[in-house]
């Protein structure tokens, strides 16, 4: 991209800027810090930027863009650049006059990986729906179930057709969480992890837990993990709790043990506000989610969901009397789905419940607090 801006300023060319927006303003100023005299406009869709401009800045109809004299294009809308990629290519640009910030460069590799079927599935299992702690904004809704664990026999039987469904060398299962609620409080886990480990031999087995348990294991549950290769993946709380001592009762019984928030760091949240409404566009929910096509599908009772939020619902429902929607394009039922080809296609879309979602409003590293009950605390 050096090179065309530098291509721009020798013969007085347009870099047009595609999008108003904070990486595109951030770019146009790092560009003038450099090379003053480069000429630089914006495009954009909204009319109301186009009459105003942008900083200083022309801004034109992206229709317009071949109506000017332009060196290249540099896509800068993190939230639409798929939309405006599509425009571009239908308008006739070239796909090597077109650019990206840095921003929107990371937020397309993501969207590639959204829109093409993955190789490999991770999926996640819940042992129990409840939990010893109770962490404010838990999207599993973990505070708001009764206790209630899972059916070993339902377990079994989903992972045994998992296990026939990417049996060939086709596709694979990488990893398998086993959570909650928390994982440990079932007193049978020990089996689970045996039934997962003899039926998906090729398979990670992580249990997700926030270690309370873990010093008050018998010894078959250490043996089973060792058999299995089981890793512990201990999330540390800012409680009352050593964490040291867990992993030393894990190095001696020899399992690994991963904390997962960084080594010294401790727990944090994040605020998921479910639009209780549904009237959210599921295609940029979809788009802006990071669970979409990645490593939070769940498996519950026949049925595989891309996201752990959608098959707890009903908890959420149960607790407040709401009435979020789940229907049969929800998620994929296993033992109707033909091939894990079906499945990985199925998770490249969105699903109706991404209506509920608005993943904009996502707020990362949040103070760790328990739960007060109020309801906005899943919901605005």
């Amino acid at each position: 991209m050096l090179g065309r801006i530098l291509q721009a300023k020798k013969n007085g060319k347009y870099i047009v800027i595609v999008g108003c927006s904070a990486s595109g303003n951030k770019l146009a100023k790092n560009i003038k810090e450099i090379y003053e005299d480069v000429r630089i406009l914006f495009a954009d869709n909204d009319a109301n930027k186009q009459q105003y401009g942008n900083g200083g800045y022309r801004v034109i109809d992206v229709n317009e863009i071949l109506q000017i004299e332009y060196e290249c294009c540099i896509i800068a809308s993190v939230h639409f650049f798929k939309e405006l990629l599509e425009q571009m290519y239908e308008l006739g640009i070239a796909g090597e006059d077109i650019y990206y910030t840095e921003e929107v460069e990371k937020k397309k590799d993501t969207w590639l990986r959204k829109s093409f079927p993955q190789k490999e599935l991770i999926f996640v299992m819940d042992l129990a729906e409840h939990c010893n702690l109770n962490c404010q904004n838990c999207d599993h809704f973990s505070p708001l179930a009764e206790e209630k664990f899972a059916d070993i026999n339902k377990f079994e039987s989903d992972i045994q057709r998992m296990a026939e469904l990417f049996g060939d060398e086709s596709y694979s299962i990488s990893e398998i969480y086993l959570e909650g609620g928390e994982p440990l409080l079932n007193k049978d886990v020990a089996k689970f992890v045996k039934i997962a480990g003899e039926n998906l031999p090729r398979t990670r087995i992580n249990i997700f837990t926030n270690g309370i348990l873990i010093p008050k294991q018998e010894q078959n549950f250490w043996d089973i993990c060792r058999e299995y290769k089981v890793r512990l993946m201990v999330t540390k709380y800012p409680i009352n709790f050593d964490y040291n001592k867990v992993k030393e009762i894990c190095i001696n019984n020899g399992v690994e043990v991963l904390f997962t928030e960084n080594g010294n760091e401790v727990k944090t949240s994040m605020y998921k506000p479910l639009d209780l409404s549904g009237n959210q566009d599921k295609y940029i929910s979809y788009k802006e989610c990071y669970m979409g096509n990645g490593f939070c599908n769940m498996v519950k009772n026949g049925k595989l969901y891309p996201c752990t939020l959608v098959p707890n619902f009903e908890t959420f429902n149960a607790y407040y009397n709401q009435n979020l929607q789940v229907c049969e394009k929800d998620y994929i039922d296993i033992f109707k789905a033909k091939s894990a080809e079906e499945i990985m296609d199925f998770l490249t879309n969105p699903i109706p419940a991404c209506r509920y979602c608005q993943p904009r409003k996502w707020k990362n590293g949040l103070t760790w607090k328990t739960t007060t009950y109020n309801m906005r605390e899943w919901a605005d």
